[in-house]
């Protein structure tokens, strides 16, 4: 359990927030590198493009991000 103090400071230096398209570049890094972790890099097959179109310009989108 985080006590207060700890909670306080964290909200102090991190913000949650809806993802935009501004962050599809570090969306799609830290997707690559968790494909990378599991071990299916070699079929990772997710595109700036694919982010864009399937996050940003549809409604309703195909999924949805926090950053």
């Amino acid at each position: 359990m985080i006590d207060d103090a700890l909670r306080t400071a964290l909200a102090d230096r991190y913000r949650v927030r809806r993802a935009v398209e501004h962050d599809v570049r570090a969306l799609l890094t830290l997707m690559r590198q968790l494909a990378e972790f599991e071990g299916y890099d070699a079929d990772f097959a997710v595109t700036e493009e694919t982010l864009l179109a399937q996050g940003f310009a549809r409604d309703p989108p195909h999924f949805h991000a926090l950053a």
